[in-house]
């Protein structure tokens, strides 16, 4: 099951904790973190170009680099640094891009 591929790797990489959909919501998985959902793992449709790519923030984006080659992810970008701060991309077993990048408590943007 791709769901269940996708959501083992952002569990190592990440450290989220996997719930299950109920089944009369969804067939998905859901990341959690610090008690709340984070993000949504769904049966792609067929035929459905991924059209976004989604940024998790991270305390340090060589570390996670390293955690993703070993989750069985792939680099498309080394770390690089851009837009004040350090950001690579990735793809998942499955193929979907996902970025990482650090930001500071001190910057604005920071989540």
């Amino acid at each position: 099951m791709i769901p269940a591929k996708m959501a083992d790797f952002y569990k190592s990489v990440a450290g989220y904790q996997v719930v299950e959909g109920a089944s009369d919501e969804s067939p998905g998985l859901y990341l959690t973190a610090g008690g709340y959902y984070r993000a949504g793992i769904l049966p792609k449709p067929a035929k459905v170009p991924t059209t976004w790519v989604p940024y998790i923030r991270v305390e340090n984006v060589a570390d996670t680099v390293a955690k993703a080659r070993t989750a069985g992810g792939a680099v498309v970008m080394e770390p690089t640094a851009a837009h004040g701060t350090s950001v690579a991309l990735l793809l998942d077993p499955t193929g979907a891009p996902v970025a990482v990048a650090e930001w500071t408590a001190a910057r604005k943007d920071a989540p």
